[in-house]
């Protein structure tokens, strides 16, 4: 895929300015509140805003804002008396390359992921980073990003708000900066002066300063008060029915194709055993281009179950060797079967998009160009 291909096809679904967007994310975060509220209290639950979906699929979890839908009115007050704004017990991470995701981290672990625009969805699909150190996360945030050319010159924008959220930063910058990724600079006078006059965290004023920016029409005072999470809904304009009912189909096309995996597995296991006897009766009379023809179109037909099915010519085993060794694999996995035929083919399922994961995301990306056309 060209370049302008894939910038064209990670081009935000709309280039014209949202007017109402600030209103809309305020309404979405009040509405959740309302929710929350009607809920009955037992005990100490986690900030969720919904419940997670599958692991097949992205996720999303974030938390319950207290803002409300409505405009500030700026008054002639002593903002340098403020109370300082109360900081979560917990840290909201955006990883922002053109997909954007956002990770919730307690602890320093990540206990729920967001991805915040469809781009990010179909990236994260079949990864599942919940229970990840946040160091972790973002570099597999970046490598799967990477490994679909989306990288830019531009480089990385993270954004780090709530609970020791400096010392959070530095770590994960440093971990992708070890990772050999490039990370945007974080200082910004604007943010800071954010910070100052409003009593907010720096994290939390980085993000407002970049919603002023984008829309400057918006009250400073009104901006400031809004929640991490709803600070980068507005960003990205981020509409909560729309993703819910993107990821849902997201879903049913993964879990179709999980279901097709499934049954051409079931398909190719039944005759891998005898291919590859027949192959191994044919070697002595080949030659070693012969040999290597024939070992291409046996891998490419076996490709589904995984690089320990395939033969490797690469390394120092002889023949015979590499024989026994797909055997034993094979037959591993027929026990593995009987066992637990669900949780196997779910592995053998992961281990495929692992290796060959570009179909899955390629198929959607052509999917959504021809709905942008």
């Amino acid at each position: 895929m060209k370049r302008s291909e894939i910038e064209k096809a990670l081009k935000s679904e709309s280039d014209e300015f949202t007017p109402d967007v600030f209103g809309r994310v305020m309404a979405q975060a009040a509405e959740r509140t309302k929710q929350s509220a009607e809920l009955p209290v037992q005990g100490s639950q986690p900030h969720k805003r919904r419940s997670p979906r599958r692991r097949l699929v992205t996720r999303i979890s974030a938390f319950l804002a207290a803002a409300a839908a409505c405009l500030a009115i700026v008054l002639p007050i002593a903002l340098n008396n403020t109370a300082p704004a109360a900081i979560p017990a917990y840290a909201t991470v955006c990883v922002k390359i053109n997909p954007s995701v956002e990770l919730t981290v307690e602890d320093g672990v990540v206990t729920g992921v967001r991805a915040l625009n469809k781009d990010a969805a179909v990236l994260l699909v079949h990864s599942t980073l919940d229970g990840m150190s946040a160091e972790t996360a973002c570099v597999t945030v970046a490598d799967l990003a990477a490994s679909r050319n989306l990288m830019t010159e531009a480089g990385i924008a993270l954004y780090v708000s709530g609970k020791d959220e400096a010392q959070l930063e530095a770590s994960i910058r440093a971990q992708l900066t070890a990772s050999n990724y490039k990370v945007a600079d974080s200082d910004d006078a604007y943010a800071a002066e954010l910070s100052e006059r409003y009593n907010i965290t720096y994290g939390k004023a980085r993000l407002a300063a970049e919603v002023l920016r984008k829309y400057p029409q918006y009250a400073e005072s009104a901006v400031v008060k809004s929640s991490a999470d709803d600070l980068l809904d507005i960003l990205e304009d981020y509409d909560e029915g729309e993703m819910d009912e993107f990821e849902a189909h997201l879903l049913q096309e993964y879990q179709t194709q999980y279901q097709q995996f499934v049954s051409e597995v079931e398909t190719l296991l039944l005759s891998y055993e005898d291919d590859l006897r027949a192959l191994d009766a044919k070697y002595p009379d080949l030659t070693r281009k012969e040999l290597m023809t024939q070992v291409e179109e046996f891998n490419l037909k076996y490709q589904k179950l995984g690089e320990d099915f395939l033969i490797d010519l690469s390394d120092d085993d002889d023949w015979r060797e590499i024989v026994e060794e797909c055997l034993e694999e094979a037959e591993d996995v027929r026990k593995d079967l009987k066992e637990n035929a669900d949780e196997t083919f779910a592995d053998l399922f992961e281990d495929w998009l692992e290796d060959f994961q570009g179909s899955f995301h390629d198929d959607w990306r052509k999917m959504r160009s021809r709905d942008e056309d």
